[in-house]
């Protein structure tokens, strides 16, 4: 079993972990690459085939062709005007982890440290809360 001293390390260590992933979280702008395909797929929806003549072109073609700036201004819009929390579901963090698995992985962490106070009769309950607010409000924009 481990002693108090240990226990606390490791709540502390929890605690500063599910702070600083949060920030990450918070700060997280997606690569708009990823979301390219989905772009071009909503502007040539959204405009239809353009035809000069015998020719068809699609919008997303013409755009990016005849105006690559207003083209990725378009991209950017775009990517910003997604849900910000289906963003991150598909989002990788700065160590290339799933931002999924990982806030998973943090709540199974608090479970099993949770047990291990229980266990041991160590009362910092009040620590405990605010990791479990901060893994929940981690949860809540995954939602």
């Amino acid at each position: 079993m481990k002693t108090r001293k240990e226990i606390e390390a490791l709540v502390d260590s929890l605690a500063r972990v599910t702070k600083e992933y949060l920030d990450e979280m918070e700060y997280f702008e997606p690569d708009e690459s990823e979301y390219e395909d989905s772009y071009i797929d909503m502007l040539d929806e959204v405009f239809g085939d353009i035809r000069v003549g015998n020719l068809t072109f699609s919008p997303s073609r013409v755009l990016s062709e005849l105006d690559p700036i207003a083209y990725n201004m378009g991209l950017t819009e775009y990517v910003n005007s997604l849900d910000r929390s289906e963003v991150l579901k598909g989002g990788f963090d700065s160590k290339g982890d799933s931002f999924t698995d990982t806030v998973e992985s943090l709540r199974e962490k608090y479970n099993d440290l949770l047990d291990s106070l229980e266990d041991a009769g160590i009362d910092i309950s009040e620590k405990m809360e605010n990791i479990d607010t901060t893994i929940d409000t981690m949860e809540g924009v995954l939602k």
